[in-house]
């Protein structure tokens, strides 16, 4: 019987110099299809021995069978103990449909369990709960991340200014989140759609950064790849995570092997069933404002994606290109709102901008600017009459106040006296003439 296992810890000095890393720990075991079909109880005990400090535990499998068909006919079952005599009941782990140009044939999500636990059975089943006898190779990935360094009282990085008026999100980046890869020499590519995934996994831990850091590692040491596949990631909470190193722009490994072209956002969880939380929305919405600010896409238009042929959204879940339920039930019926919300965000911080000045609009003016407590008001000069929309709107892209007056030529005025009941912030004001629109930046003090 041919049982291979080996245990080490993650750990690069060089790539991250002064940066300290987690004392993660990672524990691999390999099953020939001997060992499997040998193994009369189709029963297979490990040791994990993590004796540190660590939020919780995870495993995944990578595998081969003996046919060709695109989807596996094997999958594992697994249970944990404290002191390998009360056990948990068995816990599924089937094949992840993100798993595309894997290393191996097929390969799982994630499996977390509690850092207490420090044995594992593992059983290899057919879709009728018998011995699979179609499995070839079997490697277990057993990864622990260890406890953030006390150190690390990170800060929010902030990327450089770019020509956008829309600003890039602040983000925890690659040595935040103590990813153990150095630098990297990825693949660029020109961004012309933006897509969101959900990671199908955890929604709910006291370390997103570890997280992370899993999702890292399955990505990896279990599916073979060169870095994480994500361009970004999200947690509940509202944190934003860089994904894949290299900087803008970079090739991720998300949409079905057919990357090029997209930036892939990942929502950490699953969203099935459950409801995105309103804080990972927003910042969704913010750094795909960022994006499509820069690139100038458009959320809610359909163009050509190159490498698969589709005619996708500026704004697109993962299921819209791939045989897949990913971005998750609960993401996809809002697809229609993020998008809206993405290009009202794209519209408020684009405020000062002056693309398309309609015929016939000589200037505007807000007056006074900041806002204070006597009343203000929004002077628009015309030299020709037409249609004419005006809205204030947050800096999540709300609209809270919408009006089409009636307008003459010379100086309109409106009244602005809603606003000294608004909190304290930035504003937007859209003028639509047409399908021509300008916006303007009012500060409530």
């Amino acid at each position: 019987m041919k049982i291979n296992i080996f245990l080490f810890v993650l750990f690069f000095p060089v790539l991250l110099m002064s940066q300290s890393l987690r004392d993660s720990k990672q524990k691999f075991v390999t099953l020939s299809k001997e060992s499997i079909i040998n193994n009369e109880s189709n029963l297979f005990t490990f040791s994990l021995d993590f004796k540190h400090e660590t939020p919780f535990h995870c495993a995944s499998v990578a595998w081969t069978e003996n046919h060709k068909a695109e989807y596996p006919n094997s999958h594992f079952l697994f249970s944990f103990s404290k002191d390998s005599v009360k056990w948990t009941p068995w816990e599924s782990l089937i094949s992840d449909e993100h798993a595309i140009d894997i290393r191996d044939q097929f390969a799982t999500n994630l499996l977390f369990f509690e850092k207490e636990y420090q044995f594992v059975k593992v059983q290899v089943v057919d879709g009728n709960g018998k011995v699979s006898q179609n499995v070839s190779e079997i490697k277990i990935n057993f990864f622990s991340p260890g406890m953030e360094p006390a150190s690390g009282s990170v800060q929010e990085t902030v990327s450089e200014k770019s020509s956008c008026a829309c600003p890039q999100p602040k983000f925890k980046s690659r040595v935040d989140w103590r990813c153990p890869q150095g630098p990297t020499s990825p693949s660029i590519t020109t961004v012309s759609h933006l897509v969101v995934h959900h990671s199908a996994g955890t929604n709910v831990s006291n370390d997103w950064g570890a997280i992370v850091l899993a999702i890292w590692n399955l990505h990896v040491y279990t599916n073979g790849w060169a870095d994480v596949g994500y361009n970004w990631l999200i947690s509940p909470d509202g944190t934003l995570f860089e994904g894949r190193g290299g900087g803008d722009n970079v090739l991720g490994a998300h949409f079905c092997g057919k990357n090029t072209g997209t930036m892939g956002v990942c929502l950490i969880g699953t969203y099935t069933n459950t409801t995105p939380p309103d804080t990972m929305m927003a910042k969704l919405s913010e750094i795909f404002a960022w994006k499509a600010c820069q690139r100038t896409i458009d959320p809610n238009t359909q163009t050509i994606h190159a490498s698969t042929g589709f005619n996708l959204f500026g704004i697109s879940g993962h299921r819209d290109g791939c045989a897949t339920e990913c971005p998750g039930q609960k993401v996809y019926d809002q697809i229609a709102f993020i998008r809206k919300t993405t290009q009202n965000k794209v519209l408020a911080c684009s405020a000062t901008a002056t693309k398309q000045w309609p015929d016939g609009l000589e200037w505007i003016n807000i007056r006074p600017n900041p806002l204070t407590d006597t009343e203000s008001y929004l002077d628009v000069y015309l030299t020709k009459t037409g249609p004419f929309l005006f809205q204030i709107i947050n800096m999540d892209g709300q609209i809270l106040m919408e009006e089409k007056p009636l307008i003459q030529t010379g100086i309109n005025s409106f009244s602005l006296k809603n606003m000294d009941n608004l909190p304290k912030g930035n504003y937007a004001v859209k003028l639509q003439f047409g399908q021509k629109v300008v916006t303007k930046t009012i500060v409530v003090q």
